[in-house]
């Protein structure tokens, strides 16, 4: 993000580290399979520990997308240990067996 307080914002933006540092956690949660064919997303949330019901700060990701958006931040020369978890949360929760209904 722009800070117009930074003297050497090149260098920053180039610097590395973790992409992520703004975001506070990551929750996972199913979605319409139109959304992703896995039926998941995560939600990354951003900033503040305020409920989900009153958060502004965050964006939502498809579980299927994880692994292309880790090796892209990747890529720029960042780490993204929030995508880590996610993609463990999301591998975690697609080997539980499902629940027997009726």
């Amino acid at each position: 993000m722009f800070d117009p307080h930074i003297s050497a914002p090149q260098k920053t933006m180039f610097d590395g580290g973790n992409w992520e540092k703004d975001v506070r956690s990551v929750v996972l949660e199913a979605c319409d399979k139109g959304d992703d064919p896995t039926g998941l997303c995560v939600i990354f949330l951003v900033g503040d520990e305020r409920p989900l019901s009153q958060r502004v700060n965050s964006y939502r990701v498809g579980a299927s997308y994880l692994r292309k958006r880790l090796e892209g931040i990747r890529r720029a020369g960042f780490e993204a240990p929030m995508t880590v978890r996610a993609i463990e949360m999301v591998e975690k929760s697609l080997q539980e067996p499902k629940a027997k209904t009726g």
